[in-house]
């Protein structure tokens, strides 16, 4: 059984973790991982403007904000499976041809 202030202190840390992601946080990472967000932005802005879309138009047609495309391209968020996929879809792209 856990005790009751342990318990009070795992409330706290979660509902603070949920507030940094919510703020859009992202842990800090090794150089090598960040390497790899850096180049797989790169790629994704390079296959975007190969395609003569803005980030607005890619937003749009993948469903994302346009701030949310910004971010990606510049590493400042890291994308979950289904936001990849669906960014690729809309580039007319493969995943793994922007992401690894």
């Amino acid at each position: 059984m856990i005790a009751p202030e342990t318990m009070e202190l795992m409330k706290l840390q979660l509902r603070d973790d949920c507030r940094r992601i919510m703020a859009g946080y992202v842990p800090p990472a090794s150089s090598a991982d960040e390497n790899l967000w850096v180049a797989a932005g790169r790629r994704m802005a390079d296959i975007r403007r190969a395609a003569g879309l803005s980030q607005a138009a890619l937003g749009w047609r993948a469903g994302y904000a346009e701030t949310t495309i910004q971010r990606i391209e510049l590493a400042r968020s890291r994308p979950q499976a289904q936001t990849r996929r669906d960014i690729a879809t809309a580039l007319g792209a493969a995943v793994e041809e922007i992401w690894w």
